[in-house]
């Protein structure tokens, strides 16, 4: 495929980003969608900010490059797990019984996602790259998690009978922004083509571009942020 077209992904995911966030700013979400204003405002900062600069003033092959797109990475990847816990917090807002067991659930997953990682890490201490090695095995292996957890919270969804519309399609989007670098990262694990990781590079940002366009989409859409869903007191 052509660069200018991967180029034309990325500007069109930094407009996404900058558009859904002024739409989440402007129309009073940080108090009722905290967990979505930050996970955006993270990945704007990150995205079409730090790393960008990153790249334009170090080089893309450069170790601080390196570091700092693990780093961020690991931080972005935090984020979605809290953002998908605040998804589960308001989806359980009128099941309290089952949010009780939900909660700590989510807790014990990410405990156990710190230790595997953590065991991995003193394996490899020797590696002179330090927390590299933990850095990435925990980013993919929380990463695969949140897979598993969208799919989960997706489900139970279809089956509560009261429908918050706008949560249908937040937890779609970021279905559908993990389904495909999800696919493709198997793939390469499995084949270890050299040809996917190139795939991959086209896959991720047309996933994410999809995700952006369906937020934009549901946060802008009329009716108000909770119209057939929870109180504005929800703190997701």
């Amino acid at each position: 495929m052509p660069e200018w077209l991967l180029s034309g992904l990325q500007w069109g995911g930094y407009a996404l980003e900058l558009a859904l966030l002024i739409i989440l700013l402007s129309r009073g979400y940080l108090r009722n969608l905290r967990s979505l204003c930050i996970f955006v405002g993270a990945l704007f900062a990150v995205d079409a900010c730090l790393r960008p600069l990153s790249i334009h003033f170090f080089g893309e092959r450069s170790l601080q490059y390196y570091n700092l797109y693990w780093v961020t990475e690991l931080v972005l990847v935090m984020a979605s797990f809290a953002l998908i816990c605040a998804f589960f917090q308001r989806a359980c807002l009128k099941h309290h019984e089952l949010w009780k067991m939900v909660k700590p659930a989510l807790a014990l997953v990410l405990v156990l996602e710190l230790c595997i990682s953590s065991l991995t890490f003193l394996q490899r201490y020797h590696n002179h790259l330090l927390f590299t090695p933990f850095m990435y095995d925990f980013s993919q292996d929380l990463y695969f998690t949140c897979v598993v957890l969208n799919t989960v919270l997706y489900l139970m969804l279809q089956w509560f009978k009261d429908r918050d519309q706008m949560l249908h399609l937040l937890v779609c989007g970021l279905g559908i922004q993990y389904a495909g670098p999800a696919a493709n990262t198997a793939l390469i694990l499995i084949t270890h083509n050299a040809d996917a990781r190139q795939f991959f590079a086209y896959l991720s940002p047309v996933c994410g571009c999809a995700m952006l366009a369906i937020w934009v989409y549901a946060v802008a859409r009329r009716g108000g942020p909770y119209k057939g869903g929870p109180p504005a007191a929800v703190p997701a």
